[in-house]
């Protein structure tokens, strides 16, 4: 994964973290926001580009990347679910929803480097 994005969002959601536990919904708001945007590029640039390219390889099964697709969209319903929370100002809920998204992201993370880079790699390789 390219400069740990792993390691950005997470960083994002310590700071919507702590906008939540003061219950500062302005700025829980905008952190949330920059979040889904830095999400989205991420989830858009594997669906519309990485994922086809590691489809066209034989040696990775297409139930790696289905699986990853709705892995993205568990985290994109947890981000609307944190925002419909941020609505009601019930930010008990919100740190509870950004804690289930940092467990989805982190495993979907995991996966990513365990069952699709590296027979990618190894791929690449084998074509030098």
């Amino acid at each position: 994964m390219a400069m740990r994005q792993d390691i950005r969002f997470d960083e994002e959601l310590s700071k919507l973290d702590a906008s939540l536990r003061s219950e500062d919904n302005v700025v829980a708001r905008l952190q949330l926001a920059a979040f889904e945007l830095q999400l989205s590029g991420y989830v858009s640039g594997e669906e519309r580009v990485l994922f086809p390219a590691f489809e066209r390889l034989d040696s990775t099964p297409r139930a790696y990347t289905e699986t990853m697709r709705k892995e993205h969209g568990s985290m994109r319903c947890l981000v609307t679910r944190i925002w419909a929370a941020l609505d009601r100002a019930d930010h008990r809920r919100g740190l509870e929803l950004v804690g289930a998204l940092r467990s989805v992201l982190l495993l979907h993370v995991t996966k990513e480097d365990w069952f699709l880079y590296p027979p990618h790699s190894r791929a690449r390789k084998a074509r030098r």
